[in-house]
């Protein structure tokens, strides 16, 4: 479901539906995954309001009680909060910042794409992560780096690119590069990921190309296992570094 060109909106409001085949029968449509839609959805400003939409929903629905005084909230129309009457605190929905890095060798030519448990076998994509309490942007890239694929990385800068994204933890996510020398030994963390590796230039462009002619085919389960065949769509963060990097020279 496309949402539109809307420029001017005086409210939109969103509510939980039980019955959602019956809803998408009677509008001849059908409903599909968030993270489907996330990943789709051809306007950035339908996937930031459908963002909000689900992270807002989904505070208001598990978030009923304060957490000082275990006394019931009361939702509040501005500034979208939740108060308390008992002990007057005031709470807001809670945004989880996170990092995505695209890793390169220090020539440019190479670039470090992962593949992740909950992807299909032939999607390889950027590491990402959440920032933890008491470390800044760059150094949450270090660590993830690290800690996912075992190497080191330098030259850390940020992009001017990040997206909403809803699922799990309501964040915020920001694009970095780096680079890292591609003859340090690859150490996933197979907890994170079921494989790592360098693509060349060639490579990452012949998998974006067939990404965007063959949309429609990536949820599709090809063997052998962790084939490089797709980049995440074009409504994913990672497939606009990857599109912006192809872009650059060697």
């Amino acid at each position: 479901l496309s949402l539109g060109n809307m420029t001017r909106l005086d409210s939109i409001t969103a509510v939980p539906i039980d019955k959602i085949r019956d809803l998408a029968n009677s509008l001849a449509g059908k409903f599909i995954d968030l993270r489907w839609a996330m990943f789709t959805l051809p306007a950035e400003y339908d996937r930031n309001l459908l963002s909000k939409m689900y992270s807002l929903s989904e505070w208001n629905r598990t978030f009923k009680r304060c957490p000082r005084c275990a006394s019931f909230l009361s939702r509040c129309a501005a500034k979208t909060s939740a108060a308390c009457g008992y002990c007057q605190s005031v709470f807001y929905p809670p945004i989880s910042p996170a990092i995505i890095c695209l890793v390169t060798n220090r020539e440019n030519s190479h670039a470090l794409l992962v593949h992740l448990p909950r992807s299909p076998n032939t999607v390889y994509t950027l590491i990402a992560g959440y920032v933890q309490n008491g470390e800044s942007l760059v150094e949450a890239v270090r660590r993830e780096v690290g800690e996912e694929a075992g190497v080191d990385c330098d030259e850390i800068v940020q992009l001017n690119m990040s997206q909403s994204w809803p699922i799990q933890n309501n964040s915020i996510m920001c694009a970095f590069r780096a680079v890292a020398d591609p003859k340090q030994k690859l150490d996933i963390c197979k907890n994170e990921l079921l494989a790592a590796n360098w693509f060349s230039r060639e490579e990452v462009q012949w998998a974006f190309d067939n990404t965007t002619r063959n949309l429609n085919h990536i949820n599709e389960s090809i063997p052998p296992k962790f084939q490089f065949i797709y980049v995440p769509p074009y409504g994913a963060l990672s497939n606009r570094m990857i599109k912006h990097w192809l872009g650059e020279k060697p």
